[in-house]
């Protein structure tokens, strides 16, 4: 996923005015050389990220600690 959207092999849009994928979407981007079982659900600026149209098993790679955050 990450190297299709990293290398604009594809472009995201949304189809409506709903953005909560893409946001969460560049969200992952952002912490995706982060390591361990978890990344932050909250954004840089401490308003958490809304994955409430996620499964169950994608809020699981999430938590909710805001020390939860990208360790490289």
């Amino acid at each position: 996923m990450f190297d299709l959207a990293d290398h604009d092999k594809l472009k995201f849009t949304a189809s409506s005015e709903d953005s909560r994928v893409l946001d969460a979407l560049a969200h992952a981007q952002r912490h995706q050389a982060a390591r361990g079982d978890h990344i932050t659900a909250f954004s840089e600026e401490g308003k958490e990220v809304d994955i409430s149209f996620a499964t169950q098993n994608w809020r699981k790679a999430t938590s909710t600690s805001p020390r939860c955050a990208s360790r490289t």
